[in-house]
């Protein structure tokens, strides 16, 4: 654990979506020690945007909340490969209303010493997904 009692790694999957692209929008993560457990989730509307905004601004209330917890160490898995490319380097960043976005998670990401990001497959991040379908459902957070 960590001086603030936190576990030592934080692996965290995020999700974002858009019903019709654009559309009604939200996004969710779920936050795990390195035994599985869960330290926090939530799946938080945002009202009328782009699936690739939902995405980012799901990893980016991911990251700042690790931030707030005090993670030395974090793995965030998210199923945007498009994210996942553009944080690599492999993929420019070409829409400029993502820009802002972009250099916002880029610098959160900066404040956690050891930090990954990786892409999985829809089918393992089926909580996160879940957590913002039922924040655009109710149109409102849920945790």
């Amino acid at each position: 654990m960590t001086e603030k009692n936190q576990p030592d790694v934080l692996i965290i999957h995020c999700d974002g979506g858009s019903r019709n692209n654009p559309g009604p929008a939200a996004f969710g993560y779920v936050i795990r020690d390195e035994q599985g457990r869960t330290v926090e989730q939530r799946g938080e509307y945002i009202g009328e945007t782009t699936n690739n905004v939902a995405e980012y601004k799901g990893i980016i209330a991911a990251a700042r909340r690790a931030v707030e917890l005090g993670a030395r160490r974090a793995v965030f898995r998210l199923d945007s490969q498009l994210i996942e490319r553009q944080l690599a380097g492999r993929y420019r960043v070409k829409a400029k209303h993502l820009k802002p976005l972009f250099e916002q998670l880029k610098a959160l990401l900066a404040e956690i010493p050891d930090c990954r990001v990786e892409h999985v497959g829809r089918e393992h991040n089926e909580e996160a997904d879940r957590l913002a379908n039922r924040a655009m459902d109710r149109r409102g957070v849920v945790q």
